[in-house]
């Protein structure tokens, strides 16, 4: 690789020339005419004009590559096999031996919002420019968000309580990240049936815009005492109500609670969540609530 500079024809202007050889044996040589003020400028414009064809021809060479190989499974097909893999416990660095109880969420994932972009391409012809395309609808859905937000308070007053629009930035990153580990294993994968790739398409690809997180509401006592003593709420919801609070228990771990999760003898409720492992733990009974749990 060389690049040479010299004066062009008296004019005060610079010829660039860059110069090298490919792999293959065969020479590039570029000449341009550079308007630049000293030979330095000229020599450091031909400098980032040998990165860029390097660059260029690279990924030319990459795309030959690919094409030339033949078709291997479609996206659609391969990811059908990752999930599966997934649902196993065989691939994925958080599984550790357990079971991996979001495949669900993950199915949905790319269901919705990965099949209808790349679902029909085989593995290996999915470019960077389809990723770019992927990107680019998740930012426009995480904006739409925003601007949901941004209207919210006239919106639920024209409306009322109505579905937000786009999805939240936590949302698309998970969608992007369901992308990269499922590249990521087509070529690294520990499964020979997995590992279908040469070179990974998603990398260089940046993720979905993100926001600032939205502060969360929180009640203050006198709210809860006076949420808790409202007689106009149901019975039954107000109880429900008291449970949440004082044991900071998600919703779906509240739907799976049952009498024998509670033990007296202890002070301690046996959390049955499947959203994590973090979710399957043990929380104290707070003594504001033992009497309405022996009740229950």
């Amino acid at each position: 690789m060389s690049v040479r500079v010299s004066p062009w024809k008296n004019t005060g202007k610079f010829m660039a020339v860059v110069r090298f050889r490919w792999p293959d044996r065969s020479v590039l040589r570029d000449r341009t005419v550079v308007d630049a003020k000293t030979e330095a400028a000229a020599r450091r414009w031909g400098e980032q004009r040998e990165r860029k064809l390097l660059a260029k021809g690279q990924q030319k060479l990459e795309d030959e590559k690919a094409s030339n190989e033949p078709p291997c499974l479609s996206v659609t097909t391969w990811y059908g096999k990752y999930h599966e893999a997934a649902e196993r416990s065989e691939v994925g660095r958080k599984n550790r031996g357990k079971p991996q109880t979001a495949v669900r969420d993950r199915r949905d994932r790319f269901k919705n919002w990965i099949e209808p972009e790349i679902g029909h391409l085989p593995m290996n012809r999915v470019t960077i420019e389809h990723l770019r395309a992927i990107v680019a609808k998740l930012d426009d859905q995480v904006r739409l968000r925003m601007r949901f937000y941004e209207g919210a308070v006239e919106r639920e007053e024209r409306l009322g309580k109505m579905r937000k629009a786009g999805l939240s930035a936590k949302s698309a990153a998970h969608i992007w990240s369901e992308v990269t580990s499922g590249f990521r294993e087509a070529l690294s994968s520990k499964l020979d049936h997995l590992r279908v790739l040469r070179v990974d398409p998603t990398f260089g690809v940046q993720p979905p815009i993100s926001t600032d997180s939205r502060e969360q509401e929180a009640l203050y006592p006198s709210e809860v005492r006076q949420l808790l003593s409202c007689e106009e709420i149901p019975l039954p919801r107000r109880r429900c109500y008291a449970v949440a609070i004082y044991t900071a228990m998600r919703r779906s771990e509240l739907e799976r609670l049952e009498a024998a999760h509670v033990d007296f003898e202890h002070g301690v409720i046996t959390v049955q969540g499947t959203k994590s492992n973090a979710a399957r733990r043990q929380v104290p009974i707070e003594p504001a609530l033992l009497p309405l749990l022996k009740k229950l």
